[in-house]
């Protein structure tokens, strides 16, 4: 078995096994609803959070603001 350090780490290959299922379930359980949300909200919101910009907002809007 490769790293058997980290396997007895979390309690042997058994515990270890049972470790990933549950957290598997916690990352699915918390990812599927933020994707659902995502695809409600519309693309343009979490664009603008990466990019930095939305275009839903005029720009003319945004320097008459400032």
């Amino acid at each position: 078995m490769q790293l058997h350090w980290l396997a007895a780490l979390f309690g042997g290959f058994d515990a270890a096994r049972v470790w990933h299922i549950w957290l598997m379930w916690l990352f699915i359980l918390f990812v599927v609803p933020h994707v659902i949300l995502v695809f409600a909200d519309g693309w343009d919101p979490l664009r603008s959070m990466i990019a930095g910009w939305s275009t839903k907002v005029d720009r003319s809007e945004v320097i008459a603001n400032e």
